[in-house]
């Protein structure tokens, strides 16, 4: 039977340029089939938490300028990997349905418990697309899984 060895990368291992640049060279370095599973940026899932927070108490022009902090800093992170076009379409894309959610939301004036796992989960889910991307061009055979097709939470 082939060993698998899992990885867990959190936030201050996947914080900047330099600190994916050596997740990527860890990876790289083992011979072994891997799953990897990283953490969503530095500070985003805080960004995230304020989110809902703002949502809760109709602040819904903080909810955006949040979100576009999110979307920024994972844009200037894929034009620093030197990642395809598409990496950056898939981070506008991502935001952009988060912010359709936002005003949902704002208009019904309550946030349910599946909603806060949708807006927590998408720090995770846009790391792990980018990391992916960077770790495809360094190493080759990657396959990216979207967490939320294998996972489900309880809400």
């Amino acid at each position: 039977m082939n060993n698998i060895l899992v990885r867990k990368f959190g936030g201050t291992s996947v914080k900047n340029k330099e600190a994916i640049v050596n997740v990527v060279n860890i990876i790289k370095k083992s011979e072994k089939n891997q799953v990897v599973v990283v953490s969503a940026l530095s500070g985003i899932t805080n960004l995230l938490v304020s989110c809902i927070e703002n949502i809760k108490k109709r602040n819904i022009e903080q909810t955006i300028n949040n979100l576009e902090q999110v979307r920024n800093t994972h844009k200037q992170l894929t034009t620093e990997l030197n990642l395809e076009n598409y990496a950056v379409d898939y981070v506008d894309n991502t935001i952009d349905e988060l912010i359709k959610i936002t005003y949902a939301l704002d208009i019904i004036g309550e946030i349910s418990n599946k909603s806060q796992d949708k807006i927590l989960s998408i720090g995770e889910l846009l790391s792990s697309f980018i990391i992916s991307e960077y770790a495809k061009k360094k190493i080759g055979i990657v396959k990216y899984i979207n967490s939320s097709e294998i996972i489900k939470t309880d809400s």
